[in-house]
């Protein structure tokens, strides 16, 4: 290499809020690997652990939601509905990891979301 050049290509380097952001995608994934063992191993059925699992998250989320606007009621009751939907998503996906293999559950849970845009696809255009 010549003298005074570097190894690091110029505009490689992660600016300030990026790296951040490449810190944040990092821990996701690695939780999102990490999440189903636990689940695997936990003591209690499937129903039980999603209950601990949103329980321990609701804080966060109450943390995260505290200077958000104020919603009209029918958003709110959309919102606690998505909620339901998600935890019961949550319920099903922690059975489906304890009856089957790792890899299937979460594949099966990551791949949902094609058939229901191409059924409301082809439902609503």
């Amino acid at each position: 290499m010549a003298e005074g050049t570097s190894m690091e290509a110029v505009g490689t380097r992660p600016a300030g809020g990026e790296a951040g952001a490449l810190r944040a995608a990092v821990a996701g994934v690695f939780f999102s690997g990490f999440g189903p063992l636990m689940v695997r191993n936990s003591p209690v059925d499937a129903a039980a652990t999603a209950f601990w699992r949103i329980l321990f998250a609701l804080p966060v989320a109450m943390w995260l939601a505290r200077y958000e606007t104020p919603m009209p009621a029918r958003a709110k009751f959309l919102a606690m509905g998505a909620g339901f939907l998600i935890a019961g998503d949550l319920v099903l996906w922690n059975r489906a990891v304890v009856s089957t293999t790792i890899l299937e559950a979460t594949l099966l849970g990551t791949i949902y979301p094609l058939p229901v845009a191409l059924g409301a696809w082809l439902i609503w255009g």
